[in-house]
């Protein structure tokens, strides 16, 4: 049977508001334009005001946000705030790993051992080393030699050079 009751309207399949604000049709679809749920909603999947959601997956309309049901996280432009804790990940172009961090191209990388390396770095301060290679020239522990033996200087001040110009 059917009918009609103070604008709503009982058909053989559905129930239907004037309007079309809202309806419930025998398959259990329901259609409301403005709804206030409470309790517990669940569905094994939607779509709520442009995000999806999924049987595996949460993910904002143009690929902008997703949540995949592994925890892989992806978003086009996020603050997050906190801590954050990850065993690897690459961050614009910067590589980090459980024992390095690398620059793309290889420019820069620090090792899990403290292992520096840059391609075009400025350093500022004092620079502590017990030995070393600068250019050709080698700080050693006891002296300063450069490449090929043609000049150093060791702890004593014995200066040694195969090609020495002195004036004054």
């Amino acid at each position: 049977s059917s009918g009609d009751f103070g604008g709503v309207s009982i058909g053989a399949n559905s129930i239907e508001a004037a309007g079309g604000v809202f309806s419930l049709s025998e398959a259990g679809a329901l259609v409301a334009s403005s709804a206030t749920i409470t309790g517990q909603i669940s569905a094994s999947s939607g779509d709520f005001g442009g995000v999806s959601i999924g049987a595996n997956s949460i993910e904002a309309a143009g690929g902008v946000f997703s949540l995949s049901e592994a925890g892989a996280l992806v978003a086009s432009s996020a603050t997050i705030t906190g801590q954050i804790s990850a065993s690897s990940g690459d961050f614009g172009g910067v590589s980090i790993g459980a024992n390095s961090i690398q620059a793309a191209g290889g420019v820069f990388s620090l090792s899990k051992a403290g292992a520096l390396v840059a391609s075009n770095a400025t350093i500022t301060g004092n620079i502590s080393a017990s030995s070393g290679d600068f250019g050709g020239i080698s700080i050693g522990a006891n002296s300063i030699e450069a490449a090929g033996g043609v000049f150093s200087v060791n702890e004593s001040g014995a200066v040694t050079a195969t090609n020495l110009s002195s004036s004054g």
